[in-house]
């Protein structure tokens, strides 16, 4: 049985097989609210127990990006001819295989089945809008 410190060892020439063999596990919402933009996090898992997650922003024209690629966590551990690679090549090779991965269609998809849309990017400042624009009704009756 694994432990979540257990590496999954996987060699470079191997990276087609890992990547076909990834799939979707989990997308949520940040619970922080911003007022420009909607963020989260997502999961994906793979042969051997492989895990990779990592936050995302939904930029004003709707597409899902990685808010930071240098912070892709995962349990991978990349090996070339039985030598392990060091750190950069191994973010190269993270980076990598999320590109090349469909998971903005699934965040997107996510954004979308909560009513928050593609191309509304600013639907929390919207929220946010429609609550100070309540409260100021609110004012307006009270003076």
């Amino acid at each position: 049985m694994r432990t979540s410190t257990d590496f999954v060892q996987v060699d470079v020439q191997d990276l087609v097989g890992l990547r076909s063999g990834m799939y979707h596990r989990l997308t949520m919402m940040s619970d922080a609210i911003d007022r420009d933009r909607l963020t989260g996090k997502t999961v994906w898992a793979g042969p051997n127990q492989a895990v990779l997650f990592w936050s995302w922003t939904i930029a004003p024209e709707g597409w899902a990006v990685l808010s930071d690629s240098l912070a892709i966590r995962s349990n991978l551990l990349f090996v070339e001819a039985q030598r392990v690679l060091a750190g950069p090549q191994q973010l190269l090779m993270i980076n990598q295989l999320v590109n090349q991965l469909p998971w903005q269609a699934q965040v997107t998809g996510h954004v979308d089945r909560l009513g928050l849309g593609r191309g509304q990017g600013t639907a929390r400042a919207g929220l946010a809008a429609g609550r100070m624009a309540s409260v100021e009704s609110r004012r307006a009756v009270v003076l």
